[in-house]
């Protein structure tokens, strides 16, 4: 969420705090996790946040192959003391060309409290179509839909 479409941070977080008061005391919504991510924007601060009683979880979006660049971000994310998650992953290039083994060695790195990650534009982050994808759904860090017991 960049907040690119209002005219101020401050009208954002009203936005969000209306949104989050509507849905969980006016409509009783209490199995909602509320993730504020970051897009790409370089400019990024805590301007829009709204707050960590209106926050369950933190996250980044990355489209780029390396998690490398994300250092800077994560390290002031990781001042609200919330849940980290990289909320949306994509790739760019070629298919087939992503090492799945290395992702797993950045996030160690660059974001080591990530406790989750989403793959987005599917054609590029299949598992399947890429190098060490089978070995990267097998990892003893990854746990899939399947291993989840609800």
């Amino acid at each position: 969420c960049e907040g690119m479409d209002f005219m101020d941070a401050e009208k954002f977080k009203k936005l969000w705090i209306d949104q989050y008061n509507y849905l969980t005391f006016e409509k009783e919504c209490n199995n909602i996790l509320w993730l504020f991510a970051y897009g790409g924007n370089p400019d990024m601060n805590l301007d829009l946040y709204p707050g960590n009683e209106y926050v369950d979880i933190i996250g980044l979006d990355v489209y780029k192959p390396s998690l490398e660049g994300i250092k800077e971000k994560y390290d002031m994310l990781q001042t609200l003391n919330k849940p980290f998650m990289i909320a949306e992953f994509g790739l760019k290039g070629e298919v087939g060309e992503f090492d799945f083994l290395n992702l797993i060695e950045e996030i160690k790195e660059f974001s080591p409290n990530t406790f989750a990650i989403m793959g987005w534009d599917s054609k590029h982050f299949t598992s399947d179509e890429n190098i060490n994808g089978k070995e990267f759904m097998e990892h003893p860090l990854i746990i899939t839909r399947e291993e989840i017991k609800y």
